[in-house]
């Protein structure tokens, strides 16, 4: 089975559903303009085949609205830069049949004075197995 961008969207989608931000949004159909709400945006990026493992590597923008021009919500950014950061640390998982593993590579809080906003921006890796032989092998 081949696991496509929109099925790693989908395995991410599925942490992101326990956060308290209640808005997710796909990099490639968010809407434009400033932000007025929080929301969450997930970029999936390209699909690297290795002979095991393939991985990708995911963007998880947690977005939060300024309070005023180029002024941060911090105390709100901080609040969902811990409970995201934990929420996708790490995991193990199926996706179409397909067992995957997710790391966090990287955080940071990020700055946009065209959405007159700033998000904390996680950088996941999500790599999976190129087939159920490898991941019995991988178990032992």
């Amino acid at each position: 089975m081949t696991v496509t961008t929109a099925d790693i969207y989908k395995a991410v989608y599925t942490l992101l559903r326990n956060g308290s931000v209640a808005t997710i949004w796909s990099g490639e159909n968010m809407p434009e303009g400033e932000v007025e709400q929080e929301r969450v945006v997930v970029h999936v990026k390209d699909i690297s085949y290795g002979r095991t493992w393939s991985k990708c590597f995911v963007e998880v923008n947690v977005v939060v609205p300024d309070l005023k021009k180029s002024m941060a919500n911090l105390v709100r950014l901080e609040t969902l830069e811990r409970e995201y950061s934990t929420l996708l640390s790490q995991g193990t998982g199926v996706v179409e049949g397909v067992r995957y593993r997710l790391k966090r590579d990287r955080v940071s809080v990020i700055a946009s004075s065209q959405l007159k906003a700033h998000y904390v921006n996680c950088r996941l890796l999500f790599e999976f197995l190129n087939t159920l032989e490898q991941w019995q092998q991988y178990q032992q």
